[in-house]
């Protein structure tokens, strides 16, 4: 019932205003938190979600639109582009790197995935990709540790507060990430 609870082209005076509701805008929410908080479980990351956000409203694509498949066949929504489409298309860049395949041996992510209430509840974040990211100033959450370490190990570090550079890597005392200085 995506039609009746955004409201997609609805007149003001035609609109059902006690029927709006972003529920599938909150559900997308509690998927973010799960995926940032346990991301070697999901193989699609944090901008997936957003990407799937950001196009509830957007009316570009035909996915949203309507509220069963009769309404959808009158005004041929199938004629416009699927955002599942367009997503898997883009499947490079919205793949989470921290993804653990359970089909590729023994690991955390071989069993179901069962958080514990208390944890979960504890580590919930404002989405500010999604809801701060027209803010005057910008905040940038800390970088995932598990990330950072990921990219560290690699070679490539990202600049996080708080994560010391390799061991003999970096150099010169500058800040982390910052590239080596260079001598004469």
């Amino acid at each position: 019932a995506f039609q009746l609870r955004l409201a997609h082209g609805e007149a003001r005076n035609v609109r059902q205003e006690d029927q709006l509701a972003p529920i599938f805008l909150q559900f997308l929410d509690c998927v973010w938190q799960l995926v940032t908080q346990y991301p070697h479980y999901f193989e699609f990351g944090p901008r997936y979600v957003l990407a799937v956000a950001d196009h509830i409203y957007s009316c570009r694509f035909g996915t949203f639109l309507c509220d069963n498949e009769r309404e959808r066949d009158v005004l041929k929504t199938r004629e416009r582009p699927s955002l599942w489409l367009y997503l898997e298309h883009n499947r490079t860049e919205l793949t989470n790197p921290l993804y653990m395949n359970p089909e590729h041996g023994d690991t955390e992510t071989s069993a179901v995935l069962l958080p514990p209430l208390s944890s979960l509840l504890r580590n919930v974040r404002l989405w500010t990709d999604y809801f701060a990211r027209w803010a005057a100033v910008p905040s940038f959450p800390k970088c995932p540790t598990a990330l950072s370490v990921h990219l560290r190990d690699g070679g490539q570090q990202l600049p996080c507060p708080g994560l010391a550079p390799p061991a003999g890597g970096g150099g010169g005392g500058g800040a982390v990430g910052a590239a080596p200085m260079e001598t004469a």
